[in-house]
């Protein structure tokens, strides 16, 4: 049994002893030099991202500004929300008085009615 394995291990040494490694190195253009053939995509990829941050820039300040009618908007719908609310508080308070004074009157009437007949029995 272990002389088996012992031969499958040669074997496996033999054959990564015939391996070849072929390394390939990077290059890599470390001078900074750029083709002619990249000038021209350099600067198109330039303009695109300048026009992309002025792009940016402007709904930056849109959404400023929509934020900021918004506030408003909302400051006048709560002014508006506040005198609508004094005016239902008035208004409720005039007809519990109302209804108070006619209560009131209703006695007095009902009871000058009330003496006016018993006076005339």
């Amino acid at each position: 049994q272990h002389f088996s394995e012992s031969l499958n291990t040669l074997k496996f040494a033999a054959r990564a002893k015939r391996m070849k490694n072929k390394p390939i190195i990077n290059e890599v253009n470390v001078s900074g030099g750029l083709s002619s053939e990249d000038l021209p995509l350099l600067k198109k990829y330039r303009d695109e991202i300048e026009a992309l941050r002025k792009e940016k820039e402007e709904l930056e300040q849109l959404n400023e500004q929509q934020r900021e009618a918004l506030e408003h908007e909302k400051g006048q719908v709560e002014e508006a929300r506040s005198v609508l609310h004094q005016k239902i508080s008035r208004y409720e308070s005039m007809i519990v008085d109302l209804d108070s004074m006619s209560r009131g009157a209703a006695k007095r009437q009902f009871s000058f009615k009330f003496r006016t007949q018993k006076e005339v029995s």
